[in-house]
């Protein structure tokens, strides 16, 4: 067993196939072999791949799992009227890749300046109460980055920034696998068929609400999408700023390129109701 040292009364356990304590220390980690787990007091990733401390306070960040792009941050939730600056989340790093989502009554986005445009998603008649769109857009990161100016769009803008690390750092890093919006009748949900093209790519699936609440919308536990592994629910909120909305994401790697299979995902909203859905792509 290999000791390195951490932080005074925390220990976390690398057992089975990579077997060593971490006691404190920036550096990188890696786990190998299928059996591999990293604990503290409770299990918090079961997957092989590279992790690493950084920080004076020695955080624990995961880099990569089995060679695919992590999502390193998931930035807070900004609702607003009128033209908000959404600030790049605090742990970026150069050749991260931001992916900016933005909900709106299903009203268009202006792409930011220095963002690339991908494909937006919304149903219901623009500015209305039952309306929603999902925009996204997407920037590789330098070492240091200016907020992301958002335009007005109308009746209100939802803004979530998403971190993604291990990207490839030439061409295009993320895609959208698929979209679909209109009328959601019934639970479950589903996100349509889609495949990826590339082993080792990681999988966001991203739905959206119109209702003004400021409650999760989503069932906790309840995503499904079965040809994924190291799956978790990265975000859920909604916010009351104008006609309101709302956005949850649920993310997981592919392992082999192919279909995803069933993806699906239930709401506690009152169906039924206008959603938008979408899925990226983020290729190593």
């Amino acid at each position: 067993m290999i000791i390195f040292p951490y932080q005074a009364g925390r220990r976390l356990f690398v057992g089975a196939a990579a077997d060593f304590t971490v006691i404190g220390g920036v550096g990188s980690y890696a786990l190998t072999g299928a059996a591999a787990t990293l604990k503290s007091s409770r299990p918090l990733v079961a997957a092989p791949g590279s992790y690493a401390l950084t920080g004076s306070d020695a955080t624990l960040t995961k880099v990569s799992v089995g060679g695919a792009p992590s999502i390193a941050v998931v930035g807070t939730q900004q609702g607003a009227l009128g033209n908000p600056t959404y600030e790049v989340p605090v742990g970026y790093a150069a050749n991260d890749v931001a992916l900016l989502l933005v909900e709106t009554a299903n009203e268009v986005v202006t792409t930011p300046t220095g963002y690339t445009a991908l494909t937006a998603y919304g149903a219901g008649t623009g500015g209305d109460v039952a309306a929603t769109r999902v925009s996204s857009f997407w920037k590789r990161l330098a070492a240091s980055e200016a907020g992301a100016e958002i335009a007005d769009a109308g009746d209100h803008v939802l803004c979530r920034m998403v971190i993604v690390r291990g990207c490839t750092t030439s061409g295009t890093p993320v895609s959208v696998l698929n979209g679909v919006a209109g009328s959601v009748t019934a639970n479950p949900i589903s996100f349509g068929a889609m495949s990826t093209a590339l082993a080792n790519t990681l999988v966001l699936h991203v739905i959206s609400d119109p209702e003004d609440l400021t409650t999760a919308f989503m069932t906790t536990g309840a995503w499904s999408s079965p040809n994924l592994t190291d799956t978790d629910e990265e975000f859920d909120a909604a916010a009351g700023s104008g006609n309101g909305g709302g956005m949850a994401g649920f993310s997981g790697v592919k392992a082999t390129a192919g279909t995803l299979g069933t993806v699906t995902g239930t709401t506690t909203r009152t169906l039924p109701r206008n959603m938008a859905r979408v899925t990226f792509a983020f290729v190593p």
